[in-house]
């Protein structure tokens, strides 16, 4: 079973209490709210249980609890990933990017829109193995 939830903050963003926090740390609660949420709606959790970071440095639930989880965000959205296996998820909002870098992690993709699904699909597979 996964769950896989994204949100836009950016008109939360800019609402008390949330406009005196850093963009970094809107992020992280946004990120940890949508959290909570998506483990309401897929295992009906009525708390958020406490994060650690494990030797690889990947979060993950301090009590073990069968319940795995990824976060991202980047831009204006938030993605929480939940699920009874392990799982990742990685978002990326389109910039402008040097086109020397693009061919250094292509080789024949679509350099406009092949680069973005590349490069998610590698950081969440990351993600995933920890």
């Amino acid at each position: 079973m996964i769950g896989l939830y994204i949100c836009d903050i950016n008109n939360l963003r800019n609402t008390a209490p949330f406009s005196s926090l850093s963009k970094r740390k809107a992020e992280s609660v946004f990120s940890r709210a949508l959290l909570f949420k998506s483990l309401a709606a897929v295992f009906e959790l009525k708390t958020l249980p406490d994060i650690i970071f494990d030797e690889n440095g990947k979060p993950c639930f301090k009590e073990a609890c069968g319940i795995h989880f990824s976060l991202s965000h980047s831009g204006d959205f938030v993605a929480a990933a939940v699920s009874d296996v392990p799982c990742g998820v990685d978002i990326e909002k389109k910039k402008p990017r040097p086109e020397r870098f693009i061919k250094k992690i292509m080789e024949n993709e679509s350099l406009d829109t092949g680069f973005y699904e590349l490069w998610c699909l590698k950081e969440a597979y990351f993600k995933l193995m920890g």
